[in-house]
């Protein structure tokens, strides 16, 4: 997924394309670029789901292209807009109804079938409105390097028999381009041309035309939640399995190593639940969890061997000294990975993972009322116990021990994981909060990697620890760690305050 950072104005009076030619940016040159037009078609759910997570996706048919574009929730304030955004070509059309063509999902590209999958599961999606637009674009160079792109839409935005004029101008990063670029176009476009900033997206204002339906969040049927959320991760799975056992790319050990964590943490979350069977969930994880830690063995040897080779890239002299701490890596890692591959093909796997299939795919439960658990009777308060499961480390943290911050790394990712279980409920006011705990998990898993890699250097036969390459190792991974603590106690510093848990109450008080 690429990062859209641009800039976005209203355009106040009648401007030709043939003025934004003619603009003097010094030290920019502008060249003109295409004429296009375009119709977008903004899709979602009957009840909005997507847009309702802060998600944009969207089909524009541009000539004989039909492109698919699936963007995230807005990042950040401030006058630039950012935001994630996949983009992909949908294959030729056939014959049959166009927006029934490209509405249906069993042909869209990966990765963005896969992240809708994960916000609305099988759900149809429709189109909710359209924008008709004529396009003029500009490339913006720098010393003959393209740094931005220049767009001037004209148009409309129909939805719901209304419909809004759109006249305005957008400049975004593109190739070599840096935020300084962003800023220097943006002040030079503002003192040329009667524009001025336009906070909103034409997602935003084809929302406002349409009727003020905003089902409520806290309705959405808990047991229907908890059945998506394990088929995802069941889904994942598969499409990695073969991945992990063919061992040519390590991200597939670490991608079905996520999906059982996810498995795990979810099935965790829900034995507290209301309307599902603790017992068979509690079951279920602890049978997963031996294929958890043997793929967590061979996905920790995969980090440490990848750490150690790019600190051999940039210290060619130490290659000889380290090879003794390499080569015992080598080998635990093959021996890791047989225990893997047996824990994958165990019966006790199989049964399990068929288990969740079924569960996965089998009827909603209700209760002796024929009435559904709804997310707003567990939801808040399973989110706001495993916040204050990471708060309960502060009275550990002043130590910096490695055992506490690892400990604590698995509480955020709790956290996170519930969060993001519960995000197409929460909104897109959880995304902030999601980016703070990953944030803070990396930087502790980072530590976490760095004791590990010293584990081993410590393991060393005593008369090698004191070799130039082991104690050269050591001290770079010494410094690494401070620099990692300090980074962490900025993230703690916010992930612990008061606006941190002021935003996490809000969202739980919303649904």
């Amino acid at each position: 997924m690429l990062m859209e950072i641009e800039a976005k104005y209203r355009v106040n009076a009648d401007l030709i394309p043939q003025r934004i030619t003619s603009l003097d940016l010094h030290p920019y040159s502008v060249r003109p670029e295409k004429h296009e037009r375009h119709q977008d078609f903004l899709l979602d759910t009957a009840d909005r789901a997507i847009t309702g997570a802060g998600y944009a996706l969207r089909i524009r048919a541009a000539g004989k292209r039909r492109i698919l574009t699936l963007k995230g929730p807005p990042l950040g304030g401030g006058e630039f807009h950012h935001r994630e955004e996949d983009e992909a070509d949908l294959e030729a059309e056939s014959p049959g109804p166009k927006m029934q063509r490209t509405v249906s999902r069993a042909r869209w590209p990966e990765p963005i079938k896969g992240k809708v999958a994960e916000l609305i599961g099988e759900e149809p999606v429709r189109p909710l409105f359209s924008n008709d637009i004529d396009r003029v674009t500009w490339t913006v160079e720098r010393a003959g390097q393209e740094v931005a792109e220049l767009a001037y839409d004209v148009g409309a935005i129909t939805a719901n028999g209304k419909s809004d004029r759109v006249n305005e101008l957008e400049v975004e990063l593109k190739g070599d381009g840096e935020m300084a670029d962003l800023r220097d176009v943006d002040e030079r476009l503002r003192a040329l041309l009667p524009i001025e900033p336009e906070p909103r997206t034409k997602l935003a204002r084809g929302l406002a035309l349409l009727p003020r339906q905003r089902p409520d969040p806290g309705r959405r049927d808990l047991h229907e939640l908890g059945k998506r959320t394990i088929e995802t991760a069941l889904r994942k799975y598969q499409k990695r399995e073969q991945d992990a056992r063919e061992g040519e790319d390590p991200e597939g050990v670490h991608d079905v190593r996520v999906a059982v964590r996810r498995l795990r943490s979810a099935l965790a979350l829900l034995e507290g639940a209301p309307g599902f069977d603790p017992d068979v969930l509690r079951r279920w994880r602890r049978q997963l969890k031996r294929l958890a830690a043997a793929l967590g063995a061979v996905r920790d040897l995969d980090v440490q061997l990848g750490r150690l080779s790019l600190y051999l890239a940039s210290h060619p002299e130490f290659v000889s000294g380290l090879e003794p701490v390499r080569s015992r890596m080598l080998r635990e890692r093959e021996k890791a990975r047989d225990a893997m591959l047996a824990a994958l093909d165990a019966n006790k796997t199989r049964e399990t993972l068929r288990a969740l299939q079924d569960f996965a795919t089998g009827e909603a439960h209700r209760g002796e009322d024929g009435e559904a658990a709804l997310v707003r009777h567990f939801a808040g308060g399973a989110v706001w116990r495993r916040y204050e499961d990471a708060l309960r480390y502060e009275r550990l943290l002043p130590t910096e021990a490695a055992p506490t911050l690892h400990e604590l790394r698995i509480a955020c990712k709790r956290l996170r994981y519930a969060l993001e279980m519960f995000t197409r409920a929460f909104g897109p006011g959880a995304e902030p909060l999601i980016a703070t705990l990953v944030a803070t998990q990396d930087c502790l898993g980072a530590h976490q990697d760095c004791a590990v890699a010293r584990g081993y250097l410590e393991e060393t036969t005593a008369d090698a620890k004191d070799t130039p390459a082991l104690v050269a190792y050591n001290e770079a991974l010494v410094a690494e760690q401070s620099e990692l603590r300090a980074q962490f106690w900025r993230l703690w510093t916010h992930l612990s305050g008061r606006a941190f848990r002021r935003d996490l109450a809000a969202l739980i008080a919303a649904l």
